[in-house]
């Protein structure tokens, strides 16, 4: 992606394609919520407000 000087939008979609085709979550994310164990509790939370809705 370096060599390529892709943009910050084409690297997103680049880690989205690739995790989708892992059937995984995109790697930035996976090590944001690694980094920042509090994104879990946050998460839920939202899922569990969306399935009320």
């Amino acid at each position: 992606m370096e060599i390529l000087q892709a943009s910050n939008e084409t690297r997103e979609r680049f880690f989205d394609l690739a995790a989708k085709g892992r059937n995984e979550l995109p790697a930035d994310i996976a090590r944001y919520i690694d980094e920042n164990p509090d994104a879990l509790k946050s998460i839920r939370e939202k899922m569990k407000l969306a399935s009320c809705q």
